[in-house]
């Protein structure tokens, strides 16, 4: 059997967000079916680069980004 279903998905030219990006480059996250996480496509001219991780996971690393940055917005600590 065969099931066809839409997903939610964002695409995004990386340019608008790094200097040495080059046109064609992308990035794109699309959210899985049964909503526990997300795929990351990463299309540069450094890399191609996917990733599958859950929201807990996207969490953890938010978190990890935050400390290394000292942004309390994305740690969730700000008031």
């Amino acid at each position: 059997m065969i099931k066809s279903y839409n997903l939610k998905a964002c695409f995004s030219a990386l340019k608008e967000y790094d200097w040495f990006a080059k046109e064609s480059d992308f990035l794109e996250v699309i959210e899985w079916h049964n909503g526990e996480g997300i795929d990351i496509h990463l299309s540069s001219t450094r890399a191609e680069q996917r990733i599958s991780i859950t929201w807990g996971e996207w969490e953890a690393m938010l978190a990890l980004v935050a400390s290394i940055s000292g942004d309390e917005v994305l740690s969730g600590t700000s008031n």
